[in-house]
């Protein structure tokens, strides 16, 4: 057996194998004062721990408890100065956005008399111009005041054309006119015994519009360009249409003409059966203003001239039972008709054909063709070659929709709240809810939440959102702003309109985050989106429906407000 020395042996039983040492003084301890003190080597140490060590633990316990404390004091100062910061940023920016920023605030509000007919708001020079009638308006872009009016002495088309920085034009059925957007005056004016029934500017910035004479039991069209410089006729030429004009765009050395058949058909017959959730009666009390016949589409046709000759070049007919919808982006011509949606090029050859089953409308840019399927679903195409890019499902989506800086912005639902009970009638409080549930098979629910959707141009990818917000998209300086008109058409009430107001919201693009919101307890008849920030034209909506729909409407005397917001 081994054996310890003196020197470090066990001091009571010096042969005793040394099994440890006391936790009290660090003495050897063998087995036989394992089996009488534990580890301790002595009755002493023994007694002596059992009174010393409660308090160590006691301070040891004491001590934990003390930087336990410690490190809370130190995490809820931090807490409370994030919060006290937070907090006064908050405050900060609410006393800034009410009472010190004018983002979003009215910068100045002029109410004159409304006519028939009213324009956009155009900006140039510091002017804000708008056609109120058979009158063009010139207001101070920062007072509002009255700078000049000219009388154009016929009904104006709700459209002005910035020629560059300081000119205007404007045009009606009997003639155009180029003003002076600073002062008023008139430049020049070309007018015609004839009618002018669709006008545009050329991308080398000459007017090509089409004139309507009437000749015994027919109608002759001239289509003719004139320079916006001094107003003189550089080609004229006579035209041959299939039923009459209804649309005319221009590409980069092309102008397009697009004429319609139509036949007649019975409107009450047509349309009263087939209402749906539409009160019959209603629509009885309309039938009592407007005519019984209108004119159901049969085919349309497509022209296209030389722009500097004015010689036609090719021409196509598009058939279907309904109307078809024919766009320009850049050089590419999109045509939808109940067969398909096809992709034109300039010189008339098809590019593409996108099959027609499940269209409910399309979108795009010079880069991009965006088709909005009744599926929920959203196809990106090439506007070249019609293969297609992306797809996105799932998108309830709906007009109107917009592409700007990169980004697809998008009116959308999400599905409300189900029907307790299936035999109840649901209540649509929107109107597109029917058509969706028809298109998807899903039930979207009474009261679905509209919100934005706004997707990357290239890949499809969600990149923000916005619940509650809807209507309208402008753009201007990297800004967003979204205009929501709200109100409700009681016919039953003398059809009347109430409860009519105008929400306008600014986002930043990049996150979505709102930047100010406004709210007009008016209706919004136009508005435009500019550098200094946005122009609106509303009026305290209280017309019936006689008045809405019958042209005696022109003879009643009403006020209209024109608003500028600031950025």
């Amino acid at each position: 057996m081994k054996t310890l020395s003196e020197d470090n042996g066990c001091p009571i039983h010096p042969t005793s194998r040394i099994v440890g040492k006391c936790i009290a003084c660090g003495k050897p301890v063998c087995e036989e004062c394992r089996k009488l003190f534990g580890y301790f080597c002595s009755l002493y140490c023994k007694e002596l721990t059992k009174q010393v060590m409660p308090k160590l633990i006691s301070d040891d316990e004491k001590q934990k408890k003390q930087k336990w404390e410690r490190e809370i004091g130190k995490t809820l100062h931090v807490s409370i100065s994030v919060i006290l910061v937070l907090l006064g940023i908050t405050v900060a920016y609410f006393v800034y956005s009410m009472f010190i920023s004018s983002s979003g605030k009215v910068r100045w509000r002029k109410s004159v008399p409304m006519s028939y007919g009213i324009s956009e708001p155009v900006v140039s020079s510091g002017v804000v111009q708008i056609i109120n009638g058979k009158t063009l308006l010139g207001l101070s872009d920062k007072t509002g005041e009255e700078v000049w009016k000219l009388d154009a002495k016929m009904d104006l088309k709700k459209s002005i054309v910035s020629l560059n920085n300081r000119n205007g034009l404007i045009w009606g059925s009997s003639g155009i006119c180029c003003y002076d957007a600073v002062t008023g005056e008139i430049i020049w004016e070309f007018m015609t015994k004839a009618r002018i029934i669709k006008a545009l500017v050329t991308r080398n910035m000459q007017f090509a519009f089409i004139e309507e004479k009437r000749k015994d039991d027919s109608n002759e069209y001239f289509l003719t360009l004139i320079s916006t410089v001094d107003g003189k006729i550089i080609k004229r030429r006579k035209i041959n249409f299939f039923g009459r004009p209804v649309r005319m765009f221009v590409s980069s050395n092309r102008i397009f003409l697009v004429s319609r058949q139509s036949t007649i058909y019975d409107f009450v017959e047509d349309s009263v059966n087939n209402t749906g959730n539409v009160n019959k009666k209603q629509i009885e009390r309309i039938m009592e203003i407007v005519r019984y016949k209108v004119k159901k589409p049969a085919a349309d046709y497509l022209k296209s001239y030389i722009a500097e000759t004015l010689v036609e070049d090719w021409n196509t007919k598009f058939e279907g039972d309904f109307s078809s919808k024919i766009e320009l982006f850049d050089n590419v011509i999109v045509v939808r008709t109940s067969n398909g949606l096809y992709g034109i090029s300039e010189n008339g050859n098809q590019l593409w054909k996108w099959p027609a089953s499940g269209i409910a409308g399309y979108f795009g840019n010079n880069k991009h063709l965006f088709i909005l399927a009744g599926n929920g679903r959203l196809i990106a195409l090439n506007i070249l070659d019609g293969s297609e890019i992306w797809s996105k499902d799932g998108l309830l989506v709906y007009p109107p929709v917009a592409v700007s800086g990169g980004q697809i912005y998008l009116n959308g639902l999400i599905p409300g709240k189900k029907k307790k009970k299936r035999d109840e009638p649901s209540v649509q409080l929107f109107p597109y809810s029917q058509a969706f549930e028809q298109f998807t098979g899903k039930e979207i629910g009474p009261k679905p939440i509209p919100c934005i959707y706004v997707l990357d141009e290239e890949t499809g990818e969600l990149l923000w959102k916005r619940k509650g917000a809807k209507g309208k998209f402008l753009f201007s300086g990297g800004k967003v702003y979204i205009a929501d008109i709200r109100g409700t058409l009681n016919l039953l009430d003398a059809g009347r309109l109430i409860s009519m107001k105008t929400t306008i919201q600014s986002f930043g693009p990049k996150w979505g985050w709102r930047r100010w919101r406004t709210v007009f307890m008016k209706d919004c008849l136009e508005m435009s989106a500019a550098e200094n920030g946005l122009y609106l034209i509303n009026y305290e909506s209280s017309l019936g429906p006689d008045d809405l729909l019958s042209p005696s409407s022109r003879n009643v005397e009403h006020e209209m407000d024109i608003v500028a917001v600031n950025e």
